[in-house]
């Protein structure tokens, strides 16, 4: 409006142009709008975000990264129809950002200024959105003043990190393990309380905010200590150690622990824990056992070894190595289990595969075909006799139980040369000789000096009865 210089009197006995604003401020003014406005455009279209102004339900403004946010071009926006913008909303963010943008069109109060929505681009894509938004006042009415950010790839990772931590949950919940995750005081923070109940009777009431230290064995308890700390200071470590259930009883839990930092950067322990009491009742057991067998097999009169066959390109035994002894194979062999643990028997009596004994196939034998044997024999290498028994505990393997039997073979041998020279004395004795079994009263033996003075052959007398055919009846 041009304003002229005119001083017209007013009914209050001012002048009109005391009641008017000079045409040279007004000028000014306007000017000042003017380069306002070409700052703000100016700021507006470098930005990173999208700008817009939304003035009667159509984009008064629009910026060049708002119109690529959405596949458009700035004119294709300006120039929708009223509530044409509606098309750039998916229908889950349409009643909200509709009413927000009417709201502040029309300057009311209680409206959100910030919010996520999900947006719709010319293409079909989707894409998510974070909208900073206001009421202003655009050419002396309201209208809505809008700045948007891209969030989708935020919002996929968060999607994404959602459905991790969903099925890390499923997992949790599920798992027939104890999950932990505590903190780097050692107080728990999370459990899956399901498993907790089952195995320990515990819910989360009963342990979140408080440590395990008092759960855990008196006589575990150091062990565990040094166990955490290696965790802390390695980041990652296992140890086993006794729990105390909610029944008052203790259970063997072998428990494996990992460092990682929460998403505010704070350090935690997750640790996964597996019931092993039977495990350790089993092990407890078998080292009871082991040790009766141990005491068995070290006071063990006869001895025992484990080998193992050795075998050629054809399958065939060669040689067999020494595997495990006990005391008494070194008392009855004279080879100290020492020196013979890990050695082939070629090594340690070299000749043996010629020995008439056949030692190496023998025991191929029971190791390749599993038939076990009993038998007697001479050992060349070693000048004693043996009486042995063999069998295989598993194909390639075979274990020896023998006793020295030199002594019996010695006295046996010295038996049969007395009793040798005995029958050669009889034999050529000028004195007649009979044996008789005196339980039956049977000729058991005649020698050739009394068969030959009473006339009859041996076959004649031997097995009869005396009075049946040499003792005269009144005798």
């Amino acid at each position: 409006m041009i304003f002229d210089n005119k001083n017209t009197k007013t009914g209050n006995g001012k002048t009109e142009s005391q009641n008017q604003i000079p045409v040279d401020d007004l000028l000014n003014t306007e000017q000042k709008l003017k380069e306002s406005e070409e700052k703000f455009r100016t700021i507006a279209e470098e930005s990173l975000m999208g700008i817009a102004i939304i003035q009667d339900d159509q984009f008064k403004y629009v910026n060049e990264r708002l119109a690529n946010l959405f596949g458009y071009t700035k004119e294709e926006l300006k120039n929708l129809p009223p509530f044409g913008y509606s098309q750039l909303f998916h229908k889950e963010s349409f009643d909200l950002v509709m009413e927000q943008t009417k709201r502040k069109q029309e300057g009311l109060s209680e409206v959100v200024n910030h919010y996520n929505w999900k947006g719709i681009k010319k293409s079909g894509e989707l894409i998510w959105l974070e909208s900073f938004s206001k009421t202003i006042t655009y050419r002396n009415r309201f209208a809505d003043f809008i700045t948007l950010f891209d969030i989708t790839e935020k919002k996929e990772i968060e999607n994404r990190l959602k459905e991790s931590e969903e099925k890390y949950r499923l997992i949790s919940e599920n798992a027939n393990d104890l999950i932990v995750v505590l903190n780097d005081n050692f107080e728990y923070e999370y459990i899956n309380e399901k498993v907790h109940k089952q195995l320990l009777g515990y819910s989360k009431s009963d342990l979140i905010g408080k440590t395990q230290l008092h759960l855990i064995h008196p006589d575990d308890k150091k062990q565990a200590v040094i166990a955490s700390s290696k965790i802390l200071r390695k980041n990652k470590g296992s140890h086993q150690v006794r729990f105390l259930d909610k029944s008052g009883s203790y259970k063997w839990l072998e428990i494996s622990g990992k460092v990682f930092y929460d998403s505010k950067g704070e350090k935690k322990i997750l640790t996964i824990s597996r019931d092993i009491t039977k495990r350790k009742k089993t092990q407890e057991k078998l080292s009871e056992s082991e040790k009766k067998y141990r005491s068995l097999f070290d006071n063990l009169t006869s001895a025992f070894a484990l080998h193992k066959i050795i075998v050629d390109e054809r399958e065939q035994p060669i040689d067999y190595e020494f595997l495990e002894a006990n005391p008494a194979f070194e008392k009855q062999t004279g080879l100290k289990i020492s020196e013979i643990i890990g050695k082939r028997v070629t090594e340690l009596l070299p000749g043996i595969e010629n020995d008439p004994a056949n030692w190496i196939n023998k025991y191929g034998e029971v190791a390749l075909n599993g038939t076990p044997i009993n038998f007697k024999n001479y050992s060349e290498s070693l000048n004693q006799w043996f009486h042995v028994l063999a069998y295989s505990p598993k194909k390639g393997r075979f274990a020896t139980i023998f006793t020295n039997i030199t002594k019996q073979r010695k006295f046996e041998q010295a038996l049969m040369e007395s009793e040798k020279k005995y029958r050669n004395l009889i034999e050529t004795s000028s004195v007649g000789i009979m044996e008789i079994d005196v339980l039956n009263n049977k000729i058991s033996y005649i020698n050739p000096t009394l068969l030959k003075i009473i006339g009859y052959k041996e076959e004649e007398l031997t097995g009869i009865q005396m009075r049946n055919k040499i003792i005269h009846p009144q005798d």
